[in-house]
């Protein structure tokens, strides 16, 4: 990518104005400033594209999009860390398009009429890019977020550090773990909130009477034993899956060398439940009976 410069539309949640928009791109494009427009900068991030990293080597870059510490996170789950020294992180979601163009240094012209079109569609996969992402700066890798999450989000690096592993697994809408989060470090861009969007965590001591609350809420008084409890949940998923997953390369080992065809590998069922349960299995036919 020629440009240091990228312009997030948001365009699966509009939470960047339409109008503030319309007059950054009309403006840039009209001052010859080169620039590339994105769907949605979460995607990119949550797909490690290689265009941020382009970003991130620029000797001069910028990011028009949200909240400066969501950039930032997301930048670093892409695995493309931003020199903050030599990078502008704009945000137009709560700024104006005026102060926007002030600081790139490009003089406002009248507005285009035709809507920005995504030059790059956001995906067919069906995929909703929401997601959390860790303020490296506040994180203490408490592992609470790990625990407390039940569809394999987090995980930990081989150094030990929290960190977001399926960002794909994480539910639509719901931002929970940020809610528990001790050091107020979760991010989910797209929220609507401040800070858990993102936006600067302003009244330390007031966050983390909020945290303690929230975690009375959901998990009751004994907090730390429902976490243990989850933590335990989210251990035996892992350990399930692992030794599914050494179960079935065994067994094709053993189809490998009896060179039997038309074998799948095995994938588990919900467990029975109520009646079925309790029955007892189907025998085989005897010699004579009709299968």
């Amino acid at each position: 990518m020629a440009t240091g410069l990228i312009v997030c539309r948001c365009a699966q949640y509009g939470l960047i104005p339409p109008a503030a928009l319309q007059t950054i791109t009309a403006s840039l494009r009209a001052g010859g400033t080169p620039f590339e427009l994105v769907p949605d900068l979460c995607a990119l991030a949550a797909r490690k594209d290689p265009r941020l990293k382009a970003i991130a080597r620029a000797p001069k870059a910028a990011v028009v999009a949200c909240h400066a510490r969501a950039v930032k996170a997301l930048f670093e789950l892409a695995q493309a860390p931003l020199d903050l020294e030599r990078t502008q992180l704009i945000n137009v979601r709560d700024g104006s398009a005026d102060e926007a163009l002030a600081r790139l240094s490009t003089p406002r012209c009248a507005v285009e009429t035709a809507p920005e079109a995504d030059p790059v569609p956001p995906g067919n996969d069906g995929w909703v890019p929401w997601f959390p992402v860790i303020d490296a700066e506040r994180c203490t890798h408490c592992q609470q977020c790990l625990g407390f999450c039940l569809f394999g989000v987090y995980a930990l690096s081989p150094d030990r550090k929290v960190v977001v592993e399926n960002p794909q697994a994480c539910k639509t809408n719901c931002p929970a773990c940020a809610r528990i989060c001790p050091n107020v470090a979760i991010i989910f861009p797209k929220y609507s909130d401040s800070p858990i969007n993102g936006g600067p965590v302003v009244d330390e001591a007031r966050e983390k009477a909020r945290i303690k609350v929230d975690l009375e809420t959901m998990l009751g008084a004994d907090v730390y034993t429902k976490l243990a409890q989850r933590r335990a949940k989210v251990q035996q998923r892992r350990l399930l899956r692992a030794d599914i997953q050494l179960a079935n390369g065994e067994r094709q080992q053993h189809l490998d060398k009896a060179a039997l065809p038309g074998m799948r590998p095995f994938q588990p069922g919900p467990p029975a439940t109520g009646a079925a349960a309790d029955a007892p299995p189907a025998s085989a036919p005897s010699s004579g009976q009709a299968p």
